[in-house]
């Protein structure tokens, strides 16, 4: 799979073995984040277990 590096200005092409460690690698980021709660911030939206409790 060619790539583009902007810093050499040329394509690299990556084999099969280079394309399954970069997926793997995305892999590991991915499931490290889905580990974290997510939430858009505190002054976007409150979290849901803050919605459970009626207003005062």
């Amino acid at each position: 799979m060619p790539a583009f590096d902007t810093a050499a200005d040329e394509f690299i092409v990556y084999g099969p073995a280079e394309h399954a460690a970069a997926l793997a690698e995305v892999g590991m980021v991915i499931s490290r984040v889905a580990e974290q709660d997510l939430w858009p911030g505190d002054v976007l939206l409150p979290s849901l277990t803050l919605r459970l409790t009626a207003p005062s």
